[in-house]
């Protein structure tokens, strides 16, 4: 690909049509009760998907945004099972992780106007409904019918399901709380719907309305309607980029600092930093490229520069740079020496812990601009001084979920499911002929007869990576600056949190810390896998009961249930709405944690660069050190 250019829009905003569906079943057997939609003026519902897809596909609705909360995991399987079985319609499903954020359902043969666009809200209002819906001073109807014999009809809800902040943010309380409602009678099924239905209307079209005012326009996540809030009312100039030069920078993009630093300690306080990315985006962030030079520049506040540099960072407890295992592809902060790509920001920081620069070997010098710093300045003081408490969650996803479209991949994939081509459909530049002579395309693999998953490179208008990396190097060092103050009193630090006995000020500013709450007892076992007091972090375990965290830690397997992902499901031949029995475990003796763990309330100690890159074998204690969260198969 060629040079690009990072611009302003300047089109006029679309004011788009929005139309919301929801789905009803029971979890055991996946069997549709009810399905419903609303448009803003007329909900109905149907006994059937086909019944709500012949609503949909309907030509009033041609070219609507249609929306379903969490639908790309949970609904859209039940709408795929019947479109892939009518050959009328062509369909393309991106995915973000496991869920179809944008399915695209278009008629065969027809033009770019006969369209439906299904979206995942969840991924534009990334919230729990109930909290939704409380913001914009509606109510979701709870799980208030019961079964005749509850409880012993045997529909509670279990307790990691219930909402932690219940009573208070409205949601249903552990006393009530059941899934009867699953099996509800149909008019009370179909109120439940009715309800659930206008509340998400109700809140993304409050959401248009919002983004417009702001000289915005709705897009299909909450990310790109940040981008075009930014690219149209804040971004004053162009930017010269290139992927080119994106991929020069990528390695220096290190999102954030994960950390356990001791397995357990007590009387914890947790601390907070304000709005840590969006601070990070008042100092000045990388424009155009200016030169690229063999030594360290000399420039002051005009320019931001990366640098491929050989470093030393000195034996401490806590040390400043970010570093990529080549090994495994996993990031570590260790000591010693070592050459690599890093920001401007990463190498003063450096210095300032006392290590060493020992030799520039290549630099990439950038114009220093403060677009970035005006979008962030200016929806934070709206956010700060705003009463709405709706207006104030819309403002919170568009200050953080904007500069990271800048590090956006341009390796893209999709599930097509009665595609109208055999062969490459890029002007052919995936074809290639075999040794069979037969003509193959390298960007399609057939999952099964009439689905194919499609994948190009495509340009990114927003791409500059350098922008990216130079924000989340600042909200690293914004976190190290506060986690130094606390010595060797350190227990866990999450990207812009950690735990301590160290006693902070408390501060509301923009980038302060503030105290979020007491700890009587955390137990830290891995990055992203904690428990404090009864609650439990557990990314890449869905929800976890403290029964289940216990067998985790143990390093015994567990079994869950959820929900089967589309992709996972096409790719044995089928897409269809289907409950599994997962097992999992925590392996323990598998890879290297991020630091050298002693087990109890003890400081650990980070590993020296070359420990990182040697094979990892682990130590014989009486209780095993922890490793990454691995998949034990279902």
């Amino acid at each position: 690909m060629s040079g690009l250019t990072f611009s302003p829009v300047k089109s006029k905003p679309k004011r788009r049509r929005i139309v919301v569906y929801d789905l009803e079943w029971i979890p055991e057997t996946m069997h549709l009760t009810l399905a419903g939609t609303y448009d803003g003026s007329q909900y109905r519902s149907f006994e059937t998907v086909n019944g709500l897809l012949n609503e949909l596909l309907s030509d009033r609705y041609r070219g609507a945004f249609i929306y379903a909360h969490a639908g790309g995991i949970a609904d859209m399987p039940f709408l795929l099972e019947q479109l892939c079985e009518n050959r009328k319609y062509h369909i393309e499903a991106s995915f973000s992780g496991s869920s179809a954020v944008v399915v695209r359902v278009q008629k065969a043969h027809g033009t770019k106007e006969d369209e439906w666009i299904f979206l995942d809200s969840y991924w534009l209002l990334r919230d729990k409904l109930d909290h939704l819906a409380k913001s914009i001073g509606e109510r979701k109807t709870g799980d208030t019918w019961h079964c005749a014999t509850f409880p012993d009809c045997g529909h509670r809800k279990a307790k990691e399901d219930i909402c932690s902040d219940a009573p208070e943010c409205g949601c249903p309380d552990l006393s009530s709380a059941s899934r009867c409602m699953f099996y509800a009678p149909n008019y009370i099924l179909e109120e439940y719907n009715r309800n659930d239905c206008m509340v998400l209307w109700k809140a993304i079209s409050r959401f248009q309305d919002e983004i417009l005012m702001m000289g915005g326009e709705l897009m299909l996540t909450i990310a790109s309607t940040a981008m075009r809030l930014f690219r149209r009312k804040y971004l004053k100039s162009p930017i010269i980029t290139s992927p080119l030069l994106s991929d020069e920078i990528r390695p220096a993009y290190i999102a954030s600092r994960v950390e356990p630093y001791r397995s357990e300690g007590f009387n914890l306080t947790e601390f907070d930093i304000n709005s840590s990315f969006p601070f990070a985006m008042t100092f000045p962030t990388p424009g155009s490229l200016l030169s690229k030079e063999e030594r360290r520049p000399y420039g002051g506040k005009d320019i931001v520069y990366y640098a491929r540099a050989k470093v030393n960072v000195p034996d401490s407890f806590l040390p400043p740079l970010p570093y990529r295992c080549r090994r495994d592809d996993r990031i570590y902060f260790p000591t010693g020496t070592w050459t690599g790509l890093f920001s401007q920001t990463d190498l003063n920081l450096l210095e300032e812990a006392g290590g060493d620069i020992l030799s520039f070997n290549e630099c990439w010098i950038f114009e220093a601009r403060t677009d970035f710093a005006d979008y962030a300045t200016d929806l934070y003081e709206l956010r700060k001084n705003e009463k709405d408490q709706f207006r104030k969650l819309l403002l919170k996803y568009l200050l953080n979920s904007c500069y990271g479209k800048t590090a956006e991949g341009r390796d893209k994939s999709s599930l097509v499911v009665h595609p109208q081509y055999s062969m490459c459909p890029h002007d052919g530049k995936h074809d290639f002929v075999d040794e069979n002579d037969q003509i193959v395309s390298t960007c399609i693999l057939e999952l099964f007869p009439g689905a194919i998953l499609l994948s190009d490179e495509k340009a990114i208008p927003h791409e500059h990576v350098p922008i990216a990396a130079e924000i989340t190097a600042i909200a690293r060092r914004t976190l190290y600056q506060f986690a130094i103050q606390c010595g060797d009193d350190l227990y866990y630090s999450d990207t812009d949190s950690l735990y301590t006995h160290h006693d902070f000020p408390s501060s509301a500013e923009l980038g302060g810390l503030k105290k979020s709450k007491g700890v009587y007892h955390g137990e830290f076992l891995a990055a992203k896998l904690y428990k404090t007091d009864d609650k439990i972090k557990s990314k890449g375990f869905g929800r976890m009961s403290v029964a289940t965290f216990e067998c985790v830690k143990r390093g015994e397997p567990f079994e869950f249930e959820r929900q089967s992902r589309i992709r996972e499901m096409a790719r044995k031949g089928r897409i269809f709405p289907e409950s599994k029995i997962l097992h999992k475990q925590l392996r323990l003796d598998r890879t290297r944690p991020k630091r050298h763990m002693v087990p109890g309330d003890h400081p650990s100690t980070p590993w020296n660069v070359r420990q990182v890159e040697e094979k990892w074998v682990p130590e014989k204690t009486e209780k095993p050190l922890l490793g990454p969260l691995m998949a034990a198969g279902a």
